[in-house]
């Protein structure tokens, strides 16, 4: 991080993807963590009122992990990805007759083969390129995440479509989530296979499981830290724990109530959002 920069100007330091994410040793790491503590030591000084710094997670996972292995705790802030400054456009108005399926899994279309009496279509195959235009005509699409956070989730959230995702316990019983969801190993970082349990965590964190045991070597852990999700964070997606029940509660749900939940949902979360950032800027703007 260039630090002197932080002489003239504010910084606004907001994690997509586990703030560490390119520090594959435990000393460059801990040099991050140094820097960050730097920064909020002079943010919150006495005259640094109108050029403060920020520090911020855009998931509930990020906000937790950047307070896990700093412990910055009150410095950092929850300011959640939101897409639905540019969606707003498109409205939830479903007229195609099929179920939409993303999933980047190539195992998980083909166990859907059975379901015959619902029509359900690979978004890719539907649509070469796809718009968001194209998706509001659908009622729901089937989502398997491939991140802890992401912006493809983020923008469907925003559109209030109906979102039909998996359950921990689906992920538990099929191997787990996945190496996206770590920093310390394949394809982030692949030199030290022992990085994920030789940096520790600051001793003021509350959570005793490691974020980055990957499930082969942890399954509880990985388990706890999936509670933080995005898709388990934010309200009114549907689950399921196998395929098989997929069939019923897609059978079962009420798609137009869903919508409606979700659209509440996401004008709480504008409210919410510009909110933070009237109070934001005002202490930034000097910088």
């Amino acid at each position: 991080m260039w630090m002197p920069l932080n002489k003239t100007k504010s910084l606004i330091i907001i994690a997509a993807h586990r703030y560490n994410l390119g520090r594959c040793s435990v000393e460059r790491w801990s040099k991050l963590n140094d820097q960050l503590l730097e920064l909020a030591v002079q943010s919150n000084g006495s005259e640094r009122v109108n050029h403060k710094n920020v520090f911020a997670g855009a998931s509930r996972y990020d906000y937790e992990y950047l307070k896990h292995y700093t412990g910055l705790k009150d410095s950092v802030q929850l300011i959640s990805s939101f897409s639905g400054f540019y969606t707003g456009g498109n409205k939830y108005k479903p007229t195609e007759p099929e179920i939409l399926v993303l999933s980047l899994r190539d195992t998980f279309m083909p166990t859907l083969t059975n379901m015959t009496d619902i029509r359900i279509y690979s978004l890719y195959e539907k649509y070469k390129r796809n718009e968001l235009s194209d998706l509001v005509k659908h009622k729901a699409i089937i989502y398997i995440p491939y991140a802890v956070m992401s912006f493809k989730h983020t923008e469907f959230y925003s559109l209030n479509i109906p979102l039909f995702m998996p359950s921990a316990k689906y992920f538990r019983n099929n191997g787990g989530f996945g190496s996206n969801r770590t920093s310390t190993s394949w394809p982030h970082c692949d030199n030290d296979p022992d990085l994920w349990w030789k940096m520790p965590s600051h001793p003021s964190s509350p959570h005793t499981y490691n974020p980055n045991a990957e499930f082969a070597k942890d399954a509880e852990a990985e388990m706890y830290w999936l509670q933080f999700s995005d898709f388990y964070d934010w309200p009114h997606i549907q689950y399921f724990d196998a395929v098989d029940e997929l069939h019923r509660v897609l059978f079962t749900a009420d798609f137009q109530a869903i919508h409606e939940a979700m659209t509440a949902e996401n004008d709480i979360r504008k409210k919410e959002l510009l909110e933070k950032w009237c109070t934001i800027i005002p202490q930034i703007k000097k910088g």
